[in-house]
C-alpha cells in the first residue's frame, strides 16, 4: 500500500486535513510557514506522490461505502428513517457494494471514532443524512473522501457537495393552505419550532416556518399558547396536545411535523373524549406506514423515503464512476396524502 495523507500526518504531528491543506495549497485555511515546511519534508521523505494516488483511486474502487446518521433515538427502528435505510442498504447490494462502516453523529463526538472515521481509506465515499453538518467536521471528511453526498444538511456554510433535499417548507405550507380552504382560521402547531447548532445560531425548523407562511399570508393569528415544541418525541407531543386541550379556547385543527408525533396528539385527542375531525382536525407529515391505519386514517404529506434511500446511493455511485461532474442538487418530491382526519370546522 502507497504512502497516504495519515502517513504524513503522523509523522509530521498534524492533522490529516492539515496535512491535505498544505499539498493542495488551499488558500481558504492558510497552514502557517513553518507546518508547511514540516509537512512538505516528509511528503519527500515518504514519497509521497499525490497525482499518482489520486490515478490510483480513480482506477480501483473498494467496492464500499459509508454512512453518518443524525441522532435519532434508534434509527433503525424509527418508521421514518428505518424505511429510508432499508432502500440505501437494499440498493447498495444491488449495486454490488458493501457497507464499510456506519456511525451516528453522536458517535463522532468521541475523539478516538471521529480519528477512526477521517483515518481510514476502506470506502470509496459516504453518504451523510443529518440536519446539521458542522464546516469543520466536514472539510475533514472531504480530506479523507472525495465523494460525498448528503441528504438534508440545513448548514448554509456547507456547500458544492452533492445533495438531495425535500423542499419541507413548502410541503408544510400545502397542507396548512389544505387547513385553511376547509375553513380553519385557528390552527395550533406542534414539532420543533426550532433548531439549533454548535455557532450558537437559531433556526426555524422549516416546518414551522411552512406554517408560518400560510398563517401569515391570509392574517391568521400565529398564537403562541397553540405553538408547541415536542422534540419529534410521541410522548412529549402528547403531552403538548394536552396542554392545548386544557385551554379555555381550543383551535379547531393542529398541523403536527411528523407522523410519529401525531400518533401521541391523537392519543390525546381521544382521551379527552373529543372527535377527529368532527372536534377538531389534524394534519401531518412523512406519511409513514402507520398513517392510514390511525383511527381516523391521517391526511398527511407524503415523503418518498425508500426512493430518496436508493437514490442517494446511486447519486454517490455517480460520481465515485466519474459520472457526475459539478455538484448535483435533487429536490425529492412530496405529495398531499388526504384522508380523513380533517374536515371543515365545526359551526
Amino acid at each position: 500500500m502507497g504512502v497516504t495523507l495519515k502517513d504524513i500526518a503522523e509523522k509530521a504531528g498534524v492533522s490529516i486535513s492539515t496535512v491535505s491543506r498544505v499539498i493542495n495549497n488551499d488558500q481558504s485555511r492558510p497552514v502557517s510557514e513553518h507546518t508547511s515546511e514540516i509537512v512538505w519534508n516528509y511528503v519527500d521523505q515518504l514519497g509521497y506522490n499525490k497525482h499518482k494516488k489520486n490515478n490510483q483511486q480513480n482506477s480501483t474502487t473498494t467496492k464500499s461505502i459509508g454512512f453518518i446518521l443524525n441522532d435519532t433515538p434508534k434509527i433503525y427502528n424509527h418508521p421514518f428513517f428505518s424505511v429510508m435505510l432499508e432502500g440505501l442498504e437494499d440498493e447498495a447490494r444491488k449495486q454490488g457494494y458493501s457497507i464499510a462502516f456506519s456511525y451516528t453523529q453522536a458517535d463522532l463526538e468521541v475523539p478516538a471514532i471521529e480519528h477512526k472515521l477521517v483515518s481510514q481509506e476502506e470506502a470509496d465515499g459516504v453518504i451523510i443524512i443529518a440536519e446539521y453538518i458542522e464546516e469543520k467536521f466536514f472539510n475533514e471528511l472531504k480530506d479523507s473522501f472525495e465523494n460525498i453526498v448528503i441528504f438534508d444538511n440545513r448548514n448554509p456554510d456547507i456547500h458544492d457537495y452533492d445533495a438531495i433535499n425535500v423542499q419541507r417548507r413548502e410541503a408544510a405550507a400545502e397542507i396548512v393552505e389544505y387547513l385553511v380552504e376547509l375553513g380553519h382560521q385557528e390552527i395550533a402547531f406542534i414539532g420543533a419550532a426550532l433548531i439549533g447548532s454548535n455557532h450558537d445560531t437559531v433556526v426555524h425548523e422549516d416546518r414551522y416556518l411552512g406554517f408560518a407562511d400560510v398563517m401569515k399570508r391570509h392574517g391568521l393569528p400565529i398564537r403562541e399558547k397553540y405553538v408547541k415544541k415536542a422534540d419529534w418525541e410521541m410522548g412529549l407531543a402528547y403531552e403538548k396536545m394536552k396542554e392545548i386541550l386544557e385551554l379555555d379556547e381550543l383551535p379547531t385543527a393542529v398541523f403536527v411535523a411528523s407522523d410519529y408525533m401525531s400518533i401521541g396528539a391523537m392519543r390525546a385527542i381521544h382521551e379527552a373524549g373529543l372527535e377527529i375531525p368532527a372536534d377538531i382536525s389534524i394534519v401531518s407529515y412523512d406519511n409513514i406506514k402507520m398513517a392510514p391505519f390511525t383511527n381516523p386514517p391521517l391526511t398527511t404529506v407524503h415523503v418518498p423515503k425508500e426512493e430518496i434511500g436508493r437514490q442517494l446511493v446511486k447519486t454517490l455511485i455517480d460520481r465515485i464512476n466519474g459520472d457526475i461532474h459539478m455538484p448535483l442538487q435533487i429536490i425529492a418530491p412530496t405529495e398531499l396524502k388526504i384522508r380523513k382526519s380533517a374536515a371543515p370546522p365545526r359551526q
